[in-house]
């Protein structure tokens, strides 16, 4: 729900922009250009507790954003984006600040914690509210601060209810993921024996009979393709391939013998591969766990429910990743999602709710498998998921039993990342999060350049509909929750 609110302002907001934004000089921005007052010289706190003056380095241009530290999406993937954008950067006099929407939890030390965390060296900025929203009111951020009632859930001493699945990759995994990298459609019907496939993008297998989909196996020893005497469910992840069974074997594509891959030669005699070389979250959890729900975006897969247990609308809760430090020998919240998390060996879903230190180490002697997916005993190579290694998805579900009622406070703020020009005034803002970096660095470096032959702009985006833009972009929203 989330994030169909964000696509849903944003495309909304984007509408009432005018899709081509340019100055008067005749200079072409990939950001939406400004037609803006300058901004004022205020006083925030840097993340050593000191006043900080916003013009304190006198660059010819400045990149301001607005996040704050309890953001889980949006925020990190800003932050990452000005990272990358910092090391493209070059010859050009230029300053980045970042200034938090949430100066109730942002003090300098948690400030200071996430610049560490995510290796950032520009300044982060907090402030007394009343100082903050100057600043908001300056750059006509709209940011909403609410408190609301949740249910908290208590655990029972030091334990929690949790269950470790192994990670077993079938070739139904290995099919869904790659359908999903491909976007294939697939057909299939499901009985007990395990899914029985109809139909691949539209190439549906006759009701006579005449030809059937037939599942394939690389035979390493042969070099050659054979069909498979194993269903799809039971056929471990490797190199596979789906043909109508009147197919000439010799005819399928050969695998690539470097990463685990997915043939399909459809009955027209063309064909389609797969192939998947890393190995992320949701692969993990698509050959671990039986029953969940992981809705797809166009920000990739969301989990919404795990065994039957769904994080609620009001976002009292939702269903947070972990992954097993191998440093640390510890579980650490992702700042990424399912689809970018690669290359884990132990990952683990849990209410938001619950510390890192209650999740159960993955090394546990004793978990419950997840052996649904028939044997595993001839594995391929060790390439991409063939082989489980150990790895393993943990579970730990809510206590329903034992819940309270708290006080929470929900942050949302909308998301623009402004360029400045030396006297402060905004020149461009970039909406939303996920825009092209080497776009933005092009801006960037567009601005700087005509700090010494400014022109007169009579193009920018006029401030009541900015106003206007700001305002539903507010609604586009990712709540961040405290208790108080």
């Amino acid at each position: 729900m989330r994030w169909f609110c964000v696509l849903i302002v944003t495309l909304l907001c984007v509408s009432a922009i005018p899709p081509v934004s340019a100055s008067g000089d005749g200079v072409h921005w990939n950001g939406y250009n400004l037609d803006r007052d300058s901004i004022p010289n205020r006083v925030l706190i840097d993340t050593d507790g000191n006043n900080y003056s916003l013009q304190t380095v006198n660059a010819d241009v400045t990149v301001v954003a607005f996040i704050f530290t309890t953001c889980v999406d949006v925020c990190p993937v800003i932050t990452n984006n000005l990272l990358s954008a910092q090391s493209q950067l070059e010859d050009v006099d230029y300053e980045f600040i970042s200034i938090t929407v949430d100066p109730a939890t942002d003090s300098p030390e948690v400030l200071k914690a996430y610049m560490e965390d995510y290796g950032a060296t520009w300044p982060h900025l907090t402030g007394e509210l009343e100082d903050l929203e100057l600043v908001w009111d300056d750059f006509e951020v709209s940011v909403i601060t609410e408190e609301i009632e949740s249910h908290g859930h208590d655990h029972d001493g030091d334990s929690v209810n949790s269950t470790v699945y192994d990670v077993l990759p079938s070739g139904w995994d290995q099919l869904t993921a790659s359908a999903y990298q491909n976007n294939w459609t697939i057909n299939a019907s499901e009985s007990q024996w395990g899914h029985y496939i109809t139909g691949i993008n539209g190439d549906e297998s006759p009701s006579d009979y005449s030809w059937w989909w037939e599942l394939h196996s690389w035979n390493e020893s042969s070099s050659s393709w054979e069909g498979s005497s194993l269903g799809i469910d039971s056929v471990d992840f490797g190199h596979l391939a789906l043909a109508p069974n009147s197919t000439d074997d010799s005819m399928i594509p050969m695998p690539d013998m470097e990463n685990d891959s997915f043939a399909v030669m459809f009955s027209d005699g063309t064909n389609d591969s797969s192939t998947l070389s890393q190995v992320n979250a949701w692969h993990m959890t698509l050959a671990a766990l039986d029953s969940f729900e992981a809705p797809s975006s166009q920000w990739g897969h969301y989990m919404s429910s795990i065994d039957n247990v769904s994080a609620p609308d009001d976002y009292s809760w939702w269903w947070q990743l972990h992954y097993w430090n191998m440093t640390s020998d510890s579980w650490e919240e992702s700042s990424l999602g399912m689809d970018t998390l690669y290359d884990q060996s132990h990952i683990a879903w849990a209410p938001n709710s619950t510390m890192d230190s209650m999740i159960p180490s993955p090394h546990q002697e004793e978990h419950d498998s997840h052996d649904d997916h028939g044997s595993h005993d001839d594995h391929g190579s060790d390439d991409g998921m063939q082989e489980s290694g150990g790895e393993t998805v943990t579970v730990v579900m809510p206590e329903e039993n034992h819940t309270s009622s708290e006080t929470t406070t929900s942050t949302s703020h909308s998301t623009q990342t402004f360029i400045l020009d030396a006297d402060w005034n905004p020149m461009v803002v970039f909406l939303g999060y996920d825009w092209d970096v080497d776009d933005f660095v092009e801006d960037v470096e567009r601005a700087a350049h005509s700090a010494d032959s400014p022109g007169d702009d009579d193009s920018g985006l006029p401030g009541f509909t900015f106003v206007t833009v700001s305002a539903s972009l507010g609604l586009a929203i990712i709540a961040a929750r405290r208790e108080e």
